[in-house]
């Protein structure tokens, strides 16, 4: 019940940039449909900032239109929701000792033999 009221107090907040860190994670399926319909609308009809974080790929692949990889508090990747959706996924999988995007002016390495 905290979670729904405060979700429903912080949507209804007038501020540029609005931090939602696992609020998926709890509530029914109906809670969690509102959420993801009131975040959509947050970014594109009111035009804010919308920082998602979750281990959903499902609702990240939905509602995002880029995407930030953290390792230990490291950003090891930035950039297209499905090529972090696969950076994510392989290393649940596997131990990866670098990334490289090429595709954008930054390239991001991790050591994941630590």
């Amino acid at each position: 019940m905290f979670v729904k009221l405060a979700f429903a107090v912080a949507a209804h907040l007038d501020a540029e940039i609005m931090i939602m860190d696992e609020v998926l994670a709890v509530g029914d399926m109906h809670f969690q449909k509102k959420c993801i319909g009131k975040m959509r609308d947050l970014a594109t009809e009111e035009d804010r900032t919308v920082l998602y974080v979750s281990h959903n790929m499902n609702t990240i692949r939905d509602l995002c239109d880029r995407c930030i990889v953290l390792d230990h508090g490291k950003i090891v990747f930035d950039g297209d929701v499905e090529d972090a959706v696969k950076i994510y996924l392989g290393s649940a999988n596997e131990n990866f000792r670098a990334i490289e995007y090429v595709g954008n002016e930054h390239k991001h390495h991790a050591d994941r033999n630590d």
